[in-house]
């Protein structure tokens, strides 16, 4: 199975959280999300697009010219897909505190246990404030606020609690994906995990991680 089909079955939710989860996930584990060029400072960064033209600084002028569609990498001058549409600006984040709170509801454990330092570092990168500093929130959903995220719930996932609660997948999926999103889950939400569960190319370890991290990474979890 390619690390294209094993993030595509990491689509488990309705509309837009399909797509996020994808990202989210790919993001860290196989190193796959388009590139919104969007940084945690909100200043723009050098970014190639999927047509091999680079823009630098939001100018929006290419400083290499794309490559034609004949020599792209379709098959027979088929410039193939376009690139992948994260359509952040449909997405609103939950306030920080409030996703931080699910977490330590979910694993029932102290908002400071060591398990969050991670997220606890980069707050302010995953949309927190301090007023004091000069920082606004920021709930909208850049492709380095997806990675960031991802970063913050490796440790989670990899952490003593969790496994405790949900020691193995799939037979603790239904309950996970339920304490997290509030709502029992049907079986078209947990058929998508079917092949990358079966998928005899990952070891458990990496199974485990990648689950969970799809799981954590939905729009049900972090968005309004």
């Amino acid at each position: 199975m390619t690390e294209l089909n094993r993030l595509s079955l990491l689509t488990t939710t309705r509309g837009l959280g399909r797509a996020w989860a994808l990202c989210l996930t790919g993001a860290l584990i196989f190193g796959g999300c388009a590139d919104d060029g969007g940084t945690s400072d909100g200043s723009t960064s050098t970014s190639t697009s999927t047509s091999g033209a680079t823009t630098s600084g939001g100018s929006g002028e290419a400083t290499s010219e794309a490559p034609d569609s004949s020599t792209s990498d379709g098959v027979d001058g088929d410039p193939g897909p376009p690139p992948f549409d994260l359509h952040r600006d449909n997405v609103r984040l939950l306030p920080f505190a409030i996703r931080h709170n699910r977490l330590s509801l979910l694993l029932d454990l102290p908002p400071d246990d060591p398990v969050f330092s991670v997220l606890l570092a980069r707050r302010f990168d995953l949309g927190d404030y301090d007023f004091s500093k000069g920082i606004n929130p920021d709930l909208t959903w850049t492709t380095s606020r997806m990675a960031n995220w991802v970063a913050a719930m490796r440790p989670v996932c990899g952490s003593a609690p969790m496994k405790a609660r949900y020691p193995e997948f799939p037979l603790d999926l239904a309950a996970l994906m339920g304490d997290a999103y509030g709502f029992t889950p049907s079986p078209a939400d947990l058929e998508p995990y079917e092949d990358l569960l079966g998928d005899a190319e990952l070891d458990e370890a990496t199974r485990y991680e990648t689950v969970c991290l799809a799981v954590l990474s939905q729009l049900e979890f972090v968005a309004l």
